[in-house]
């Protein structure tokens, strides 16, 4: 999945990368990436203030990317979804796992 600026399709804010797994009950996320640079050059070249009017929430475009997979799992007939949030940085894994457990998801494993 792939999010674009709504007024430059050439510029994308964000990704994620997942599958269903065999059997359709499972949707599997293991890679998300928000650009943020991307995503502040897309604010300051608005020129119809549409990024100011719900912009600097905690989640944000990657709140929109989860949910979007979320929204294709279910539409596959996934009845579970796991999200990865491997600790290869310290920072960003705490972000993650605080990330997600908001989002309602609970903590089924570390992964190193």
């Amino acid at each position: 999945s792939v999010i674009r600026s709504k007024y430059n399709t050439s510029m994308i804010l964000g990704y994620c990368e997942g599958f269903v797994r065999p059997g359709n009950t499972l949707l599997h996320l293991d890679k998300m990436e928000v650009f943020q640079k991307m995503l502040q050059k897309v604010k300051e070249t608005d020129t119809k203030d549409t990024y100011k009017l719900g912009s600097g929430t905690f989640f944000g475009i990657g709140l929109l990317l989860g949910y979007q997979c979320l929204l294709h799992g279910m539409k596959e007939g996934c009845t579970k979804a796991e999200f990865l949030a491997i600790d290869d940085e310290e920072k960003q894994h705490r972000k993650l796992v605080r990330y997600y457990q908001r989002s309602g998801f609970n903590i089924i494993k570390y992964v190193g």
